[in-house]
């Protein structure tokens, strides 16, 4: 088919097109030469008869209907499998599958979850696979995509947008430039969301990983390590310099086109300029378009700066809360936590913006991690490069938690503020910050339980329904009745208790890590013979009794007159009070 027009923009390197992008391990590309001839009659694929075609059309048509994403999503992968159902699906049909995939509504609360704990903990509940599962979702569409082309059914200009917002959400930039070089074969121009689509899933491309976090740190250990693991992976800019060529050329691209740019383009433009570690271009970024005076502010008197860009509320580049989360995540990962706090509050008072928590958490996560003492024999390695004193993660968080912020912290944020508090040895503080999160912990805690109540309720209902009809393929084919509205409901609770559980189960691990931190009472310091008599005879044991819920399952610590092991898994099934804190937390 003759492209009727190019697109304005060719990625920077060659890339694959979005559906010839590998899909899941072992799956062949249907129709790829180099893959084997058996196309779609791999052992995952299975010929469907005319009947069970229609039966399947049917179906995935009633949840477009009735805006059931998550049962769409299963019936999609078995819909993928089949072609001649796939070439007869109506364009307006297939971009309303893809518009119920919306990504900040299914993957945003799964990859925020999976991003704010240890891989190991991540391992431990889950939350890999789930983020795999949309992974495959996404792999499915591809598949579709391929099998559509293949028929001479191309995609529309809102079907491209909506799927570099999945991949954008899902910081996937193989796939972001296989979409960007269908773009350009079907002759489709993108507009500025697209723009701003690719070039947030360039800048974020494997970055949602939790092993990948501490890796962003602009130093030379990391470039070195960042740049043997990326000649490996397809698709990952080999260096951050071409990352911020590539932004540069598709912000030029933009202006050539007529598309205005608004805070969030320039917001990633200072993102690519800060993984390269040039951070006089962020600075100049913000002078250019907002008048910002990094410099001036951080040598001078505020008072004799030159007034900030006044833009319109509604302005395109108005500063919200992109900015301020810029702000921290650069100035933060380039080593220079001061000048981020002090830009980041002239900007909100200049703009009247409320600081998110997201910008909260990138500073003190930063301001912990360059707050972490290395030992002295790799004191002139970069490691230490912009090296806090340990009192600095106090300080931030005493400045953020009282006025004009009073920021509610979350639970990764007490995460980096108790592991602080005994690094430095703050005993009462520490207990005292332990018993605030426990708090934050019931709130979890209860929420699960409150949506595990009402799952439970709508299961009841659902089977009390089907037991009273007396013909139950007819009642659940009848989708005019109230209980195909039941489904939906049972169906998008079920995700929603998956979610609180998955919330309540990780703040347990934090909380089992802190107490289990109490327990090491070795390392903590004492001043004298009475205080350590005071803490293994009172302290430690009211801190058993108070926190038993939380308890590894062996139970051990050293006291002056012997070594204390129990099996805490016993005291648990077998204490009243345990039992009564939990039905009241329940209730």
């Amino acid at each position: 088919m003759p492209i009727a027009r190019r697109s304005p923009l060719i990625p920077l390197r060659p890339s694959r097109p979005f559906s010839n992008v590998a899909l899941v391990e072992g799956d062949p590309i249907p129709g790829d030469d180099d893959s084997p001839k058996r196309g779609f009659t791999s052992p995952k694929t299975r010929d469907l008869t005319n009947e069970q075609r229609q039966e399947m059309r049917s179906e995935l048509l009633e949840h477009l209907r009735h805006k059931d994403p998550w049962r769409l999503f299963r019936t999609l992968s078995e819909v993928s499998r089949d072609a001649k159902l796939i070439k007869s699906l109506p364009a307006t049909t297939f971009t309303e599958i893809l518009r119920l995939f919306d990504p900040e509504y299914l993957m945003v609360p799964y990859r925020d979850l999976h991003q704010s704990m240890s891989s190991a903990t991540a391992r431990q509940l889950g939350t890999e696979r789930l983020v795999r599962q949309f992974q495959r979702h996404l792999d499915d569409i591809k598949r579709i995509t391929r099998i559509r082309r293949q028929a001479g059914v191309h995609l529309r200009l809102a079907d491209y947008k909506l799927l570099l917002n999945s991949t954008r959400v899902l910081g996937d930039g193989v796939a972001a430039r296989g979409l960007w070089t269908d773009m350009w074969r079907d002759g489709v121009v993108p507009d500025a969301d697209c723009y701003n689509y690719l070039m947030e899933a360039l800048c974020w491309s494997g970055e949602y990983l939790p092993d990948r976090r501490q890796s962003l740190r602009v130093i030379p250990f990391n470039a070195i390590k960042r740049k043997a693991m990326e000649q490996k992976e397809q698709g990952l800019s080999s260096s951050r310099s071409q990352l911020r060529s590539e932004v540069s050329r598709i912000v030029t691209q933009m202006a050539n086109q007529g598309l205005e740019r608004d805070e969030r383009t320039y917001t990633l433009v200072m993102i690519s300029m800060g993984r390269a570690g040039d951070i006089s271009g962020v600075k100049s970024v913000m002078k250019r378009v907002w008048n910002i005076d990094v410099d001036g502010l951080i040598s001078g008197e505020e008072d004799a700066l030159e007034p900030v860009t006044r833009n319109h509320i509604f302005d395109p580049l108005f500063p919200r809360s992109h900015l301020l989360f810029t702000i921290a995540h650069v100035f933060g990962t380039n080593n220079q936590i001061p000048i981020a706090l002090r830009v980041m509050d002239y900007v909100s008072r200049q703009y009247s913006i409320e600081i998110p928590i997201a910008a909260w958490s990138q500073l003190l996560e930063w301001t912990f991690v360059l707050s972490v003492p290395r030992p002295r024999a790799r004191e002139l390695d970069s490691l230490n490069t912009g090296r806090l004193p340990m009192e600095a993660v106090e300080k931030l968080w005493q400045t953020m938690t009282s006025k004009p912020y009073e920021v509610k912290p979350t639970m990764r944020l007490y995460n980096f503020y108790l592991k602080n508090l005994f690094r430095r040895q703050q005993w009462d503080l520490y207990q005292e910050q332990l018993e605030d999160a426990r708090k934050l912990y019931i709130s979890s805690f209860l929420n699960y339980r409150q949506v595990l109540s009402r799952y439970k309720h709508s299961q009841r209902l659902r089977e009390s329904n089907a037991n009273a009809s007396r013909n139950t393929s007819e009642l659940f084919q009848d989708y005019s009745t109230g209980m195909s509205h039941l489904q939906i409901a049972h169906s998008q609770l079920y995700e929603e208790m998956k979610l609180a559980r998955l919330v309540q189960r990780r703040d347990e691990a934090y909380m089992k890590r802190w107490v289990r931190i109490l327990l090491t009472n070795r390392r903590w310091r004492v001043s004298s013979v009475a205080s350590a008599l005071a803490w293994e005879r009172r302290q430690l044991p009211d801190i058993i009794q108070k926190y038993q819920a939380f308890l590894p399952e062996n139970v051990g610590y050293m006291t002056s007159g012997g070594y204390v092991s129990f099996d805490s898994s016993s005291e648990k099934r077998s204490s009243p009070k345990y039992t009564h804190n939990l039905k009241t937390l329940a209730t």
